[in-house]
């Protein structure tokens, strides 16, 4: 699964700084990173997931006919409401869109939740868990690292929600910041994520 977290355009503007250390790698040591928030700061946010996946006959043998590509992209807007001072911040986030396209030897669907289309099968069940999270509002509390330390989801908000919808609202708030590691990192060092 690859995911892509893109932040909108004008990050200073918006009160949201990833912190940043030096203009070039040649006066870059390592450092830790951690997100900078400013409280009322407003950033626009796009998620994109791809996953693919292939089924394994008994033996472990690959069957190329039967894969699975689903590609999600989700629109959200943030909103600091609360800043605590040791940093830890509680992100209102706004659900703007969700896009999801599965391409798979049963066929091939879009489902766009800014598009009331009609759809059939597996298209129209996966609909009814993905059309109601468009609008939703929660409480993300993050920590400077971009760790989540609480998920807060309104009773009105989860209550009209089925379990499936409210899983994949849950998905959205915990995969929406990059999370950064723990410990200093240098230029086009890596880290894992999960």
């Amino acid at each position: 699964m690859i995911r892509r977290v893109y932040l909108g355009p004008i990050i200073a503007a918006s009160g949201l700084w990833l912190a940043t250390f030096g203009a070039s790698s040649s006066c870059w040591a390592q450092k830790t990173l951690a997100w900078k928030f400013k409280k009322d700061g407003v950033t626009n946010v796009l998620v994109e997931q791809d996953t693919n996946m292939q089924l394994e006959l008994t033996g472990g043998v690959p069957s190329p006919g039967i894969q699975t590509q689903t590609i999600q992209s989700t629109n959200i807007t943030w909103t600091v409401k609360e800043l605590a001072p040791d940093g830890l911040a509680a992100i209102e986030q706004k659900v703007d869109r969700i896009q999801l396209e599965v391409k798979s030897a049963a066929g091939n669907f879009v489902i766009d939740t800014n598009n009331n289309q009609s759809l059939t099968g597996l298209a129209e069940s996966m609909a009814k868990g993905i059309r109601p999270l468009a609008g939703c509002r929660f409480i993300v509390k993050t920590k400077p690292s971009g760790e989540v330390a609480e998920v807060i989801i309104p009773a009105d908000i989860s209550n009209g929600l089925n379990e499936l919808s409210l899983a994949g609202l849950r998905e959205i708030a915990a995969n929406s910041l990059l999370t950064f590691p723990s410990k200093a990192i240098d230029v086009g060092e890596n880290w894992p994520a999960q």
